[in-house]
């Protein structure tokens, strides 16, 4: 009990700082999940090593998906890197999902709660199984994700009075996370007062790399029909610098 103890305080007392945090479209009832960090612990007397781990990650109190993990080398201590990656069971569905995607696009920063148990070996001292391991971690977000208009097109529609818009933009990603095959993405486009002009979506499915990553939006401008020639005067005038 005593050594159980000691090892349940060594891993009690890491820190985990994740540094990437990838989510890809898996079977319907899992995602795909590639996460890289670091965990910190207190210098070991012995190479020790997680040989298995099962944590959910939880996002505004919502359980995004399970992890299950393999063997990870903890030699002794320090800053250890870590990788875990393979499927993400989704025990709540893809709501809580959902809800992340929005909080990675739409935010600076956000928390994730991991919380699960982990199996340690200990050379001489054997397996200490189902020990608690609960960590809270700040991660970068999109923050909105800066999007740059590099090209539009407007076409009225004479049949039903609406105007089509399409659009290529820029989009930059500096978050910790990396969204992939994630589905069709729907944006409203707003002027500086908050009104929305313009809902428009993704042409297919998209993925959010980190970095920089092109789309082409379709939709449609959402203002009353007497305003629409004003908008579209505007909006050429942006698009072209004047």
């Amino acid at each position: 009990m005593i050594a159980r103890s000691a090892v349940q305080t060594v891993v009690g007392n890491s820190v985990l700082k994740l540094e990437t945090f990838s989510l890809a479209a898996g079977d319907g009832s899992s995602l795909l999940v590639e996460a890289t960090g670091v965990l910190d612990l207190i210098h070991l007397p012995v190479g020790c090593s997680i040989t298995q781990a099962s944590l959910d990650v939880v996002h505004g109190g919502g359980v995004v998906g399970r992890l299950e993990g393999g063997r990870i080398a903890l030699a002794r201590g320090g800053a250890v890197p870590s990788t875990i990656a393979g499927p993400m069971a989704v025990p709540l569905g893809l709501g809580p999902l959902q809800a992340l995607n929005a909080a990675v696009v739409q935010e600076s920063e956000l928390e994730l709660d991991v919380a699960g148990w982990v199996d340690v070996h200990v050379p001489l001292l054997g397996h200490f199984r189902q020990l608690s391991l609960v960590k809270r971690l700040h991660l970068r977000g999109a923050g909105g994700l800066d999007p740059l208009i590099d090209s539009f097109e407007l076409q009225p529609n004479q049949g039903n009075a609406t105007v089509a818009l399409s659009m290529g933009v820029r989009i930059r990603n500096p978050s910790s996370f990396q969204l992939l095959s994630i589905g069709v993405l729907d944006f409203s486009i707003l002027t500086s007062d908050g009104t929305a002009f313009a809902k428009v979506s993704t042409v297919g499915p998209v993925s959010m790399r980190r970095g920089v990553t092109s789309l082409s939006l379709t939709g449609h401008l959402a203002v009353p029909d007497e305003e629409s020639d004003a908008f579209r005067a505007v909006l050429h005038d942006y698009v072209s610098g004047r």
